[in-house]
């Protein structure tokens, strides 16, 4: 076959070929051409350089963040228990002061003339309670939170509109706890000062009654010391116990003598834990002035959280008879259930 025919041949062949075979012709030719153009740059390039050895380098295994031990963060390991205190020996007696919080004027002539051995006992129901507790705190005195209690005749004197007592289920009482608890940050204990019994009713308090166990093992739990009058008992660990109801509002001779009462008690070995019920200008000056000569006379005043470690642990024979605490009034705007 001649070149012409061969020429002749081919035209014919794309001329019978169909537009998508044309397509595809056109398409092995451009792909042809492309890989001999980039053998051809390759070639004139020369090899590639060889890489560089790989360096293996040791990464450091990641570190926890560090977190500070507060309440959220807890220690891993616990701290251990602070050691116990040594037993309180010699005279010595212990003073609770009712009524503090409710006259600003009084509640700062307290904290200038007392002894930081003198704790405080407040009221859920009085506001700013804990910028008052922080105060106290910082002049060193224990503070405790006298628990609004019905009495055996509830219609007649009420505790509040967050009492415990008759009347309650004991999920109410446990509502009710809670509430006066969330009150008072910083307290160390809970005063249970039944109020007096009103005449002719013969009702126990409410420390003396089964529904007071369920509340006093609740107070346990949250590490808080628990205050009953005269020989009632919580039965538990940090168990404290008033021997008198100290009453200050009365002239300063009959207040003079039952304070040396209650320094002679003590320096006969006999328990001794006096609770307020009110804060009176004469009362307050006799109290600091008490309080200043006890050293003298051979008596030791500590905080009542020391009472604990006492080594005198019975009431005093002329006192058999529980010692009822009246609670104070209730402030006007909050005397009424909310």
């Amino acid at each position: 076959m001649s070149i012409t025919d061969a020429s002749r041949t081919q035209a014919s062949f794309r001329e019978r070929l169909p537009v998508a075979g044309k397509a595809l012709l056109v398409f092995w030719v451009v792909i042809g051409l492309s890989v001999a153009g980039t053998a051809g740059v390759l070639a004139w390039l020369g090899p590639l350089p060889k890489a560089p050895p790989t360096r293996h380098v040791a990464v450091p295994a990641p570190v926890k963040p560090a977190v500070a031990h507060s309440a959220a963060h807890p220690a891993s390991t616990p701290l251990p228990p602070a050691a116990p205190l040594p037993p309180i020996t010699g005279p010595h007696l212990a003073l609770l002061l009712g009524g503090f919080g409710y006259s600003e004027r009084l509640t700062a002539a307290a904290l200038a003339t007392l002894p930081p051995q003198v704790a405080f006992l407040v009221s859920p129901y009085l506001p700013g309670l804990p910028a008052l507790i922080a105060q106290a705190r910082r002049n060193g005195h224990e503070l405790y939170l006298n628990l609004p209690v019905q009495g055996p005749a509830p219609d007649e004197r009420s505790a509040g509109p967050h009492a415990l007592g008759y009347g309650n289920t004991a999920d109410q009482d446990m509502t009710a706890l809670d509430w006066s608890l969330g009150r008072a940050p910083g307290i160390i204990g809970i005063s249970v000062a039944d109020p007096l019994p009103h005449e002719g009713v013969a009702a126990p308090g409410f420390a003396a009654t089964p529904d007071f166990p369920p509340v006093a093992r609740a107070i346990d739990r949250k590490g808080l010391m628990v205050l009953v009058n005269g020989p009632e008992r919580s039965g538990l660990p940090r168990d404290l116990r008033a021997s008198d109801s100290l009453n200050l509002d009365t002239d300063a001779a009959s207040l003079d003598a039952t304070l040396a009462a209650l320094s002679r008690r003590a320096l006969n070995g006999e328990y001794v834990l006096a609770v307020t019920s009110t804060v009176t200008p004469t009362g307050l000056e006799r109290l600091a002035a008490w309080c200043d000569g006890l050293k003298s006379a051979g008596v030791t005043l500590v905080a009542p959280s020391r009472m604990l470690t006492s080594d005198t642990r019975t009431l005093p024979p002329s006192s058999p008879e529980p010692i009822f605490v009246p609670s104070p009034p209730l402030p006007p705007t909050l005397d009424q259930p909310s």
